[in-house]
């Protein structure tokens, strides 16, 4: 079994903590014995899973010598996660350091810039198209505000009240247009 192997291996491993191998030592129970809750096995195994991510970081840490993972250079957690083929676990590892280094906050903030660039570029050449049209022709400018409107659930790069004012206009031209979502 792949979970019991894992475990086994923090037991026998010398850099394991005691504290690792008192919750493996645990977990190999709950796996092994069958009148133990059910509950605590998924758990154990949820742990596991998570833990992947962790020991990738960990692994990241050793081999590039860092004591954070903020200090880790964008070189080195790219190659890293290409050498692991981008996994769902590099692919998580990547998007925290993003989040704690210095040059992936840096390039976080540099995109949502470039993102709301384009969207304000977008709605103006919309609204001039929209005008032209004499108030006409409303579907670019309808897809414009639904791309400021639905930034927050990808990344919320525009501002509450930006993501207001165009949920409120978008609203207001799909009821003139006849095409109101609720």
């Amino acid at each position: 079994m792949h979970d019991q192997t894992k475990l086994e291996q923090i037991l026998s491993d010398p850099s394991s903590t005691a504290e690792e191998r008192a919750i493996a030592e645990r977990e190999l129970e709950a796996l092994s014995n069958p009148t133990l809750n059910a509950q605590y096995k998924l758990a154990a195994m949820d742990r596991l899973a998570a833990n992947d991510a962790t020991d990738l970081e960990s692994e990241l840490l050793r081999s590039t010598r860092k004591s954070d993972l903020a200090s880790i250079e964008h070189y080195h957690i790219g190659a890293f996660c290409r050498d692991r083929n981008w996994t769902p676990e590099a692919r998580s590892l990547f998007e925290k350091w993003l989040f704690k280094s210095p040059t992936g906050i840096e390039g976080v903030t540099r995109v949502g810039d470039a993102l709301r660039r384009s969207d304000w570029e977008e709605y103006g050449g919309a609204l001039a198209e929209w005008k032209d049209s004499g108030f006409k022709r409303s579907e670019r400018l309808i897809r414009a505000l639904e791309s400021i409107v639905q930034s927050p659930d990808r990344g919320n790069y525009h501002d509450d009240e930006a993501v207001e004012r165009a949920r409120a206009f978008l609203n207001e031209l799909r009821r003139r247009a006849g095409t109101v979502y609720t």
